[in-house]
């Protein structure tokens, strides 16, 4: 009892100070700082969870001449990067079942307009009813076409909204964006009253951001049609020998199929008619190295083809090495940064995976396929999700442009917006109890604010010499990467209220973008997305009065890398076309690749492909973010999975190796208050005696991080 009562005494006085309990590592100036795992907390969320695929593509044509409307390029997919699927744009409920053509028709005849609710630019509520000059049919029967609802935006009050639809040729067309509902028309232009057009995800079928052409004007002509067809979204997946076809179908199923392919871009060889419920083939028997180009048509029981795929194309090649797939999950579009997520009550791991155009999926990575459980809208804080890091049962995103936010996490399927930062910042990290942000407007440097009350953040402290864009975080050590050559600036954060310049240093044609510090703290990877060499490179920081340039991490000198983690002695980089690359770091000087798994096999170059990747997950699952691919789940038998890598004691399933107070904290909690016990038992036996979670291990724990004793026994 004694024995017990001494190491509950010594659990308090962790719990009461864990940042003053540190184990001193070889280089003192840095420790680790990974983010928290989560922990329970009651409360009930409102945010509905979707699952919709939106895989699908749509085309847009104008028929009429001349052409005197365009659009806004915003990176959509149809009429010049204008023109998006609803699901794509603010958001929508449609299924792709749902999806039908459709013709917008434009006529000088007041008579043939259409009474639509309109909404205002900022905030985006209902605002009253406004007319569209022409109107909109659903043309899927064509003998029987059915007219349609339209929506619209116009800006709040410069100019005047005038309840017209009316954009004009300046550069953002005046924002009056055009939305096609699924709706039948109502003639009044009230059923859509009371609704915010971004958060309550109407039956929105197409998006659209018009503005006159150049070197026309508006109604050039009295009639014309911008005809919005949907098409089958068609995936090629490439393997040594054989190219796995995925797709999805708009509207309900067909009779059948037809899949064409060439080794030119014609697409236009019969290889097999498959049956209309089915969305994958896998075409064999190819020849490494080889391109191949598919299309896929539907066709009804009379033979009459209904839909077609754009032609897609894949070259065989070697995919990977030492790395084992397990899922993949593809619903919405333009993905960007990815986090990992364990529920501390049931012990489920999900992937935080954020969508650019449309806001933050909560995947379940526990089963293949993938299952997207949650989704919070970006409309609720701002645009652009570009970032998300976990604090305690939260995620914090930040966004590109208008502001951040933090997400209550307790029910995964319910995900609640708690509240929002007022930045719009392009990259953070989560340290302490501090969110730290990167990459914004004003400031473009660091911007750092409390998030102990999550709901309530405040800003803290800032410091500005420049753009940063990330940061590498360990102990109170800070290093800021700044992209556009200024170099690496060292920060002391200890007195977190004001950051302290502790060390600097640069190298020809640098453009740092990302990095991650060694676990021992000596050394700093660092991965330059632009200026001259864009890949890896390995810096000696154990001095910061004489860091050092000791190597290279190069899996292409013409590739372009992006984000990395640190696992151990393994750095796992995102390396945008080339996928996920694994190098064994454990001698810095000397790394070596020993695993990769291609994502983005598609003929490309530059900024796609592999955007993040979070290896932290005690299941030892790997996930990574592909930019036009989603989410890929992965194991890696040359790992050994996410328990015992290396030394025992990692205990709170955070993915550091080793013990600290953190794990102490939760094996506390485990053995003397029923916590939740470690996702890997293997981890919890610290000594290695083969029973887990026992006050001889907390023993050994003790004195492992604050008396120098024995560390613990190696992971067979």
């Amino acid at each position: 009892m004694k024995l017990i009562t001494s190491f509950l005494i010594l659990a308090l006085i962790v719990l009461l100070d864990v940042n003053s309990l540190k184990a001193v590592p070889p280089c003192d100036h840095l420790q680790t700082a990974k983010q928290r795992t989560d922990e329970p907390a009651p409360g009930a969320l409102s945010v509905t969870a979707s699952a919709i695929d939106t895989s699908l593509t749509i085309e847009a044509v104008w028929i009429g001449d001349p052409q005197w409307m365009s659009g806004v390029d915003n990176g959509f997919v149809a009429f010049g990067g204008s023109l998006a699927k609803g699901i794509d744009f603010f958001g929508s409920n449609i299924q792709p079942n749902q999806y039908v053509p459709v013709e917008i028709k434009f006529d000088t005849v007041s008579a043939n307009w259409s009474l639509c609710q309109t909404f205002r630019r900022y905030g985006f509520n209902s605002a009253g009813v406004g007319t569209f000059p022409g109107s909109a049919w659903d043309i899927s029967d064509s003998t029987n076409p059915r007219r349609l609802n339209l929506c619209y935006v116009e800006f709040d009050s410069i100019p005047t909204p005038d309840f017209k639809w009316n954009p004009d040729g300046s550069t953002k067309g005046k924002y009056e964006f055009l939305f096609v509902m699924n709706s039948d028309y109502d003639g009044t232009g009230t059923t859509y009253a009371g609704y915010n057009i971004l958060l309550d995800d109407p039956d929105v079928l197409y998006a659209w951001w018009p503005k006159v052409a150049a070197g026309h004007t508006f109604f050039e002509t009295d009639t014309a049609v911008l005809k919005i067809t949907p098409r089958i979204g068609l995936s090629a997946y490439p393997f040594d020998s054989s190219i796995e076809l995925t797709w999805v179908n708009p509207g309900a199923d067909p009779d059948h199929f037809d899949i064409y392919f060439s080794t030119d871009s014609s697409a236009d060889n019969f290889l097999a008619e498959v049956a209309g419920t089915e969305r994958t083939y896998t075409h064999t028997g190819l020849i490494l190295g080889q391109e191949y180009f598919y299309q896929i048509k539907s066709f009804d029981a009379a033979d009459n083809e209904i839909y077609s795929s754009p032609i897609k194309s894949a070259k065989t090649r070697e995919i990977t090495i030492s790395i084992s797939f397990f899922g993949q999950w593809n619903q919405r579009s333009s993905y960007g940064g990815i986090w990992g997520y364990t529920d501390s009550v049931s012990g489920l791991e999900y992937a935080l995976l954020c969508s650019r155009s449309q806001g933050l999926s909560i995947i379940d990575i526990n089963s293949s396929p993938p299952i997207e459980v949650g989704f919070v809208s970006q409309g609720v804080y701002g645009v652009g999700t570009q970032e998300v890091r976990t604090y305690s049962h939260y995620a914090v995103v930040c966004m590109d442009g208008i502001s951040s936010g933090i997400i209550d996490l307790t029910d995964v399927t319910n995900p609640q917006v708690i509240s929002t930062i007022p930045n719009g910042q392009h990259t953070l990290q989560v340290y302490k109890d501090y969110a730290l942000f990167a990459g914004g407007g004003s400031p473009i440097g660091l911007e750092i604010f409390d998030i102990s009350d999550p709901e309530n953040p405040t800003f803290v402290s800032s410091y500005d010499p420049y753009y940063y864009h990330d940061y590498a975080i360990r102990n109170d050590t800070l290093a800021a990467f700044a992209i556009y050559g200024q170099g690496i600036d060292i920060l002391d954060i200890s007195n977190i209220a004001f950051p302290d310049l502790i060390g600097h240093f640069n190298y020809p044609g640098s453009g740092s973008h990302n990095g991650v510090f060694s676990d021992d703290g000596c050394y700093l990877f660092v991965g330059d997305e632009i200026g001259q060499g864009k890949w890896t490179r390995v810096f000696d920081v154990s001095d910061l009065d004489s860091i050092a340039y000791v190597s290279d991490i190069i899996v292409d000198p013409n590739a372009i890398v992006h984000n990395c983690e640190l696992k151990g002695n393994h750095l796992f980089i995102a390396h945008y076309i080339h996928g996920l690359r694994i190098w064994n770091v454990s001698d810095p000087p000397e790394p070596y690749e020993v695993a990769f798994y291609d994502t983005h096999p598609q003929p490309s170059t530059g900024y796609a492909g592999a955007w993040g990747v979070y290896p932290y997950f005690a299941s030892g699952k790997i996930v990574v973010s592909d930019m036009q691919n989603g989410l890929f789940v992965f194991e890696s038998t040359l790992l050994g999975g996410g328990c015992c890598i290396g030394r025992r004691g990692d205990f709170n399933g955070d993915g550091r190796t080793g013990a600290d107070v953190l794990d102490l904290n939760y094996l506390v909690n485990d053995i003397f208050r029923g916590g939740a016990a470690s996702p890997c038992a293997s981890e919890a036996d610290v000594n290695g005696d083969g029973n887990s979670s026992t006050v001889l291990d907390l023993n050994y724990l003790v004195n492992d991080i604050f008396r120098g004793g024995p560390d613990m026994p190696e992971c067979h």
